[in-house]
């Protein structure tokens, strides 16, 4: 009987939605989320280079120890205003999903198909947006500056965001070169609370914005840990993409 990698359904759309950051503050500027985001947006390329990308696909390789073969093949899909949609293709196993249609949030995998609802349907929406740059305050509720901290080698300055009851969001830029160099976020699921942690590197330009090449995650669910690397292939921006392609399969 074969182990089934059940990490995989429970990733959070933000792990595969690729996470830019900002350029570093002057030293004689208080540390406030105002500046760190209008920083933030003129980093990643602007607002009028964000505004001219309406859809994006992505293509690239999840490696985890369970995934024989080299690793998985990841496929990421999104198009304005919030929809998005990941594939992760295992050898000799089969296919799992995760989409948000700007509506419903759902997942698939080899056992069936499931509706999000609650917490993680919230955090499939925040995921969603397409350029959150532009709205990341109305995307993350109650955003506060918490200081700064040593993450992945790097002095970080942080900003939180208390999502709902339980749930929060972290993101952490590094002060040397203001990137995004890690974001964590905590969410209950039905199947309990889920910690991810996942580290950006490799920051490459495509059509004027910044994008992170190499994603390396953790996650914490159900009383297991797992770490996996996301390492990016290609990505096209503006590219066609059908909203159905977007829906909740029937089965």
């Amino acid at each position: 009987m074969k182990t089934r990698p059940q990490f995989l359904f429970l990733l959070p759309i933000s792990f595969l939605a690729l996470l830019l950051g900002y350029p570093g503050q002057a030293a004689t500027e208080p540390p406030t989320v105002d500046l760190i985001l209008e920083k933030y947006v003129k980093a990643v390329g602007g607002k009028a280079a964000l505004e001219k990308i309406s859809s994006r696909s992505l293509v690239g390789k999840l490696e985890h120890p369970m995934i024989p073969g080299g690793g998985a093949d990841w496929h990421f899909f999104a198009k304005v205003p919030d929809k998005q949609l990941v594939q992760v293709k295992i050898p000799g196993w089969g296919t799992s999903e995760d989409g948000f249609d700007g509506r419903v949030a759902w997942g698939r995998n080899p056992s069936g198909v499931r509706v999000k609802s609650a917490e993680e349907l919230d955090k499939a929406k925040r995921d969603s947006q397409f350029a959150r740059e532009l709205n990341f305050k109305k995307i993350f509720p109650k955003l506060t500056y918490k200081g700064t901290e040593k993450v992945e080698g790097e002095e970080a300055e942080v900003l939180e965001s208390i999502a709902s009851t339980n749930g929060k969001e972290t993101f952490f830029f590094s002060k040397s070169t203001g990137l995004l160099i890690r974001q964590d976020s905590e969410f209950n699921t039905g199947q309990g609370k889920v910690v991810t942690k996942a580290a950006m590197s490799d920051y490459r330009a495509a059509d004027g914005v910044r994008y992170a090449y190499t994603i390396k995650g953790s996650l914490s669910a159900a009383g297991q840990d797992t770490e996996f690397t996301l390492k990016i292939t290609e990505l096209k921006n503006n590219v066609s993409i059908e909203d159905s392609r977007f829906i909740k399969p029937s089965e």
